[in-house]
């Protein structure tokens, strides 16, 4: 039963949250060949000037040893940082190809 929780910047229009879903939830069922009905998700929208005390400092560096995709920037919240990358995946497939 995996559950999905994205939080991402607010300002993103429901048609790109509902086809962020989709995608997500295709990827899901595809991975771990688990059914539709089993998977749920939820996006939450974060105020930029909130990021980083709501899911920088919590969700991110508070789980850093269980990310296994690792932000892009590091502090004050968006620099760039050293040794962010994916843990143990390939190159995303297009979606044409799904």
């Amino acid at each position: 039963m995996p559950h999905v929780i994205v939080k991402l910047y607010q300002g993103r229009s429901e048609e790109q949250k509902a086809r962020l879903a989709a995608e997500i939830v295709t990827d899901v069922v595809d991975v771990l060949n688990s059914a539709d009905e089993s998977v749920s998700l939820a996006i939450e929208d974060v105020k930029p000037g909130e990021w980083a005390e709501k899911v920088y400092r919590t969700d991110i560096l508070g789980n850093w040893d269980k990310l296994y995709k690792k932000p892009g920037y590091s502090g004050r919240c968006c620099r760039p940082a050293s040794g962010s990358g994916v843990r143990g995946a390939g190159r995303r497939r297009p979606a044409s190809a799904r």
